[in-house]
């Protein structure tokens, strides 16, 4: 999916892209072992995506993969500023819907 602008964007895939990923070490079930040295897997707390290092036998990363959660994939470059600039409007947004609520 592409999305024309940020207004639309999962708020919690807008809240990484604004201030980076949450990791949290986790065990990767199913991936194949690597040929030399080991497998480090973090996890997103907040949007849920997945990270792969291949670390070789120097604790150096020799490889790296990606895997987005369904709807990440923007279709566009962002920049950190222009997510900043979307996610406090939808945040203030979303605060003043929830005042109206109470």
């Amino acid at each position: 999916m592409s999305y024309e602008s940020l207004e639309q964007y999962d708020f919690s895939y807008l809240f990484c892209r604004t201030f980076g990923h949450n990791w949290e070490e986790f065990i990767a079930v199913g991936k194949p072992k690597p040929i030399t040295g080991f497998r480090l897997s973090l996890l997103c707390t907040s949007c849920g995506m997945e990270r792969h290092d291949g670390i070789d036998t120097l604790g150096l990363v020799s490889a790296r993969q990606y895997v987005q959660p369904t709807g990440y994939y923007i279709g566009y470059r962002v920049k950190r500023n222009e997510a900043r600039v979307v996610y406090n409007k939808r945040r203030r947004r979303k605060g003043m819907r929830e005042r109206k609520l109470a």
